[in-house]
């Protein structure tokens, strides 16, 4: 492996029993950790990120929470059922980032009542062809 290029190596932040990021957490590594809850990150954030955000999620418990993210144009989507009831906001992150690694990161919104979910490059590509179309939802099951 080159030194200089970190590329090659996955970003990785772990959970406490809350559900929240433990502060410092952040390493890089080509395998995530086996001990520990661990959920990969985008690493490298540059010029293709595309974010979508929910709408206002104020009416918690959702008993279990779901996700779907689809293109209005056409019939693609993908949707994810958590089959975690949640609380609270931040145990919906929690509950998306286990269920939905491979579709991108969750996060809470600056606002406390949004969630934002970060794409990975590989449902990116899998959208390529509407990603100006594209929503993100999430909800009680």
């Amino acid at each position: 492996m080159n030194g200089n290029n970190k590329k090659d190596l996955k970003a990785f932040v772990r959970y406490d029993g809350s559900g929240r990021v433990v502060a410092g957490s952040l390493i890089l590594r080509r395998k995530k950790p086996k001990v520990g809850k661990w959920t990969e990150i985008q690493g490298y954030q540059c010029c293709n990120t595309l974010i979508l955000n929910s709408g206002e999620l104020t009416s918690f418990p959702w008993q279990p929470a779901a996700f779907v993210v689809y293109c209005d144009v056409s019939a693609q989507f993908i949707y994810v059922n958590t089959d975690i009831d949640v609380t609270n906001i931040t145990e919906l992150v929690a509950a998306l980032n286990a269920a939905g690694s491979n579709v991108g990161v969750f996060s809470v919104a600056p606002d406390g009542v949004t969630v934002n979910l970060t794409l990975s490059e590989e449902t990116q590509a899998s959208f390529k062809d509407c990603l100006n179309d594209l929503f993100f939802d999430t909800f009680e099951n």
